[in-house]
């Protein structure tokens, strides 16, 4: 955790390349899949497409935890006070497992619902139901990821996450070589055997990461509930799981707007998605390293330090990413052919890059400040500004530009992209006002109130 002490730009960096690969081969194993499932068919594609976007809706709800861990383990390093860290680290892995089982419940029993309320063709319904229903029934192995890399991230270790979903990632093609093509004797299944496929992999990703956290790192493996730490989890968590959660709610009306178009800007969107998704990488890696800085930082009351040091940020990935959005649309007659060969997929996908280009400049902005006012304990002016966008903005626009004017999938783009831009700008806004250096809605305790409170009898669960 000490190279966390040093806030020169060198620091960022070392703590950035790591994030960027580990989100390149998280998101890799997302494209791995649409681009083998490509060569079994367009319809397996769209069906897994649709059924990844009912759980991501879901999922994201796990960050809750896992936002909340992260912000108070990278504070409470900053202050030096590792043990408290720790304490933290250990109670979240057991909240997060228990939301995970309820979720994975839930997913099993009423994910065909869910499905339904998206407009999921019927023609695709079935093997979409049959996918949600594996992958949906052990989510809470998704649950756990989130909050075992925030541990590890706040402990000062980015490269073992990235090690982590290198070695999933290889398990995961593995196994979809081995169900899609029917190598070695395996049954060609398709779209199931990519859900086992991932499954799989996720349970070793699990096994790895926990194995190092309860070693390595010595975090305990008995559960213990502070009140406190719980509250200032939840202080951070919850808004942010709001901001996401509503932000995977207005996907979901994206995507139900989108299924009334056909098949076919269904699987469009999801190439297009799957391609353009590595634009982003570099503003997203950047901003979670700058994140855990400006925890730390705030920790150790250096707030004027992570003011200046959160715009230059957001200036070099606003940069970045302008300049990768319109390099991949440059590449997408190169690209595109790769999934699909339909001329009208290649075509709509086309001009869906161009805005996609336009949008992510903006986007970044997002990532930059969000991140920043979450870590230094302002989550819920986040929560507000994005609901509020997402909902007055980019699902009203989105809608009237893609049915009622005729825009199809290209109007779902622009609306996105006036959401992002507004957002962004707002929060650049609130930045600038400084009144997040006077406002937390967590509080950090002494060691010395910690020992009290464990004298007073915080008993510990096996």
């Amino acid at each position: 955790m000490a190279h966390l002490r040093d806030y020169s730009y060198k620091t960022l960096a070392m703590i950035t390349w790591p994030l960027f690969f580990e989100l390149f081969f998280y998101m890799f194993m997302s494209s791995a899949d649409t681009f083998m499932l490509s060569m079994y068919s367009d319809s397996s594609v769209a069906a897994v497409g649709m059924a990844n976007q009912a759980l991501f809706f879901v999922s994201v709800m796990f960050n809750c935890v896992a936002m909340g861990t992260s912000v108070l383990m990278t504070q409470n390093y900053g202050a030096k006070r590792p043990e408290a860290a720790k304490k933290i680290a250990s109670m979240s892995i057991y909240v997060n497992l228990a939301f995970g089982l309820f979720i994975s419940l839930l997913i099993f029993t009423f994910g065909g619902f869910l499905l339904k309320f998206m407009n999921t063709p019927a023609e695709i319904y079935e093997t979409s139901h049959s996918y949600l229903k594996i992958v949906g029934s052990m989510l809470f192995l998704a649950a756990l990821g989130p909050v075992s890399s925030a541990i590890l991230r706040s402990s000062g270790d980015t490269k073992t996450p990235m090690k982590i979903v290198l070695f999933g990632n290889a398990l995961n093609i593995l196994g979809n070589a081995l169900f899609i093509f029917g190598l070695f004797g395996f049954p060609a299944i398709g779209p199931v055997g990519v859900a086992l496929s991932t499954v799989f992999a996720r349970f070793v990703q699990v096994i790895i990461a926990f194995t190092i956290i309860f070693t390595r790192l010595k975090i305990s493996w008995r559960f213990q509930f502070d009140r406190h730490s719980f509250k200032n989890i939840l202080a951070i968590g919850v808004p942010g799981a709001l901001e996401q959660f509503s932000y995977s709610g207005s996907q979901i009306f994206l995507t139900a707007f989108v299924a009334t178009l056909g098949v076919a800007s269904i699987t469009t969107r999801t190439y297009v998605n799957n391609i353009t998704m590595f634009v982003y990488l570099f503003a997203a890696s950047v901003s979670q390293a700058n994140e855990l800085m400006v925890g730390h930082m705030v920790g150790a009351q250096l707030k004027d330090l992570a003011y200046k040091r959160v715009l230059r940020v957001d200036l070099i990935a606003q940069s970045v990413s302008a300049v990768l959005g319109f390099a991949v649309f440059a590449a997408g007659p190169l690209l595109l052919p790769i999934f699909t060969s339909d001329p009208d997929v290649i075509a709509l996908g086309q001009q869906a890059m161009l805005i996609i280009a336009i949008l992510e400049p903006g986007r970044a902005m997002n990532l930059a400040f969000v991140g920043a006012l979450r870590a230094t304990g302002n989550a819920r002016v986040p929560m507000v500004v994005g609901i509020l966008g997402m909902w007055l903005i980019a699902v009203p626009v989105a809608y009237i530009l893609a049915i009622p004017l005729g825009l199809g999938l290209i109007g779902i783009y622009i609306g996105m992209m006036a959401d992002e831009w507004v957002r962004g700008l707002a929060f650049l806004v609130i930045w600038r006002r400084k009144n997040w250096m006077n406002r937390s809605n967590i509080q950090l305790r002494s060691e010395e109130e910690i020992m009290q409170q464990d004298e007073l009898g915080v008993v510990p669960m096996a």
